[in-house]
């Protein structure tokens, strides 16, 4: 769909707040649909491509800025919603604190797109690439609403998605991520097509702490990608746990309980099969440097 046919559309009307409070209020009277807008990267898109409708209001964060910004905090690392993924890539405290967020946000999009898109638009998205980051990290989404703040574990929201129980007024205030101890491996990877800005195929994170005996202790894995929700993998956790080294059993195991979806670019065996290849390779590359 060319730009002419979506500028000829009626346009939505915008609010500009410059506190959540008034966000909130702007989103709950209008009479009409309205949204929530972060940087809009993948709003745009679906709007342009008629695949989401255009809303009769966008309630703009731009102007809310204590949702922006990145510090440490009662021994977590604390970013604004509205932080652009670019300085989430750049920022001395996530990389020495959150190096896996880092590098997920490094594989989003194009360089313009993470200028403008932000952490919590991707991750308000319900499928965004730092979601199974997020998951593995154990991070803490602050959500802000009519009746205060609440912090919601990153799975436990999750949940809610899947079973559209998430209030959809809640607005992404920031991301609160427990400081690493320092001798976790932590890894992501991802499977995409370059040629476009789509969704990816598939993302596998992992975060683990080496045993003495072969094993994993603080082990956490989680995939996602595509129009699947991200989700923790608790039965390739508890095989890594007891010293797996039969990494066909592990790619197997994440092939049968990843749930994924089937869309225009893969079918959903694809992307559990490719997921399960992605962690087995990577911790065989792991072995073999040690």
């Amino acid at each position: 769909m060319s730009n002419g046919s979506f500028a000829n559309r009626a346009l939505p009307a915008v609010r500009l707040p410059a506190a959540v409070g008034e966000a909130l209020h702007w989103k709950s009277s209008a009479e009409g649909t309205s949204c929530y807008v972060a940087g809009g990267t993948l709003l745009r898109t679906q709007w342009e491509g008629e695949t989401a409708p255009l809303p009769q209001q966008i309630v703009s964060l731009h102007g809310i800025r204590a949702m922006y910004g990145i510090s440490l905090e009662d021994g977590m690392l604390s970013i604004g919603a509205m932080t652009s993924l670019a300085e989430c890539c750049r920022s001395p405290l996530v990389a020495a604190n959150a190096p896996l967020l880092a590098e997920a946000a490094r594989q989003i999009g194009a360089p313009s797109i993470r200028t403008t898109a932000t952490l919590g638009g991707n991750i308000a998205s319900g499928v965004g690439d730092s979601i199974p980051v997020l998951l593995v990290l154990r991070a803490q989404l602050e959500w802000h609403t009519e009746d205060g703040t609440v912090r919601i574990a990153t799975e436990d929201w999750l949940q809610m998605v899947r079973q559209g129980t998430q209030c959809q007024g809640f607005i992404l205030q920031r991301v609160l991520i427990p400081l690493p101890s320092g001798d976790e491996v932590v890894f992501f990877r991802k499977i995409g097509r370059r040629e476009a800005f789509t969704p990816s195929l598939v993302t596998v994170a992992f975060m683990g702490r080496p045993d003495s005996i072969g094993g994993w202790s603080n082990v956490h894995v989680a995939a996602g990608g595509g129009s699947g929700i991200a989700m923790r993998l608790a039965r390739s956790e508890v095989l890594l746990h007891k010293g797996l080294t039969d990494l066909s059993l592990l790619a197997r195991t994440v092939k049968d309980e990843f749930v994924t979806f089937t869309d225009a670019f893969a079918t959903a065996e694809y992307r559990a099969m490719t997921a399960g290849n992605l962690l087995a390779a990577a911790l065989y590359k792991l072995a073999s440097h040690d």
